[in-house]
């Protein structure tokens, strides 16, 4: 059973939180998926076995999928819309919003990968999952989002 957590802040309530790995226990024992937030939010977002999406991160980057990775190169970008997410920014030169894992500050419903400081979390229907309660940053402060990836299901042809 899944529990999760919700809390409410000055400025709105957060989205609740539910503690997933992506599948990482499936294939790593232990303390081994340190740096991994990248592959196990876009496993996550994506529904795709853990592995499978740690294999295609090492291959475009080139280096294990448990190192932290450089997601704002032109290759990994397109390694992101080649499988199936789009970019959405909420901050940067142009763009004045101030998103969190608030409740009315991402959408409602669907899929995602939240790019933050040091950090990518997955939000499904919105709800936060990851290893730890990645809503808040070191400080004890609600986390800002800097984009996120939304992750367009693939449509079955008939």
């Amino acid at each position: 059973m899944t529990q999760q957590t919700t809390t409410q802040t000055a400025t709105g309530e957060l989205l609740p939180y539910v503690y997933d790995d992506g599948g990482r226990a499936h294939y790593f024992k232990g303390k081994v998926g340190v740096a991994d937030c990248v592959c196990r939010a876009i496993a996550i977002a994506s529904g795709k076995d853990y592995k499978e999406v740690y294999n295609a991160v090492t291959a475009t980057t080139g280096k294990s999928a448990r190192r932290s990775q450089d997601t704002k190169t032109a290759k990994f970008k397109r390694f992101m819309a080649g499988m199936g997410f789009t970019w959405t920014p909420c901050s940067g030169i142009g763009v004045r919003m101030a998103v969190h894992a608030r409740k009315g500050e991402l959408p409602e419903h669907g899929r995602m990968v939240c790019s933050a400081a040091g950090h990518w979390f997955a939000v499904v229907e919105g709800v936060v999952h990851d290893v730890w309660d990645s809503r808040f940053n070191s400080w004890g402060e609600v986390r800002r989002i800097y984009g996120y990836w939304t992750y367009n299901e693939p449509k079955n042809e008939a």
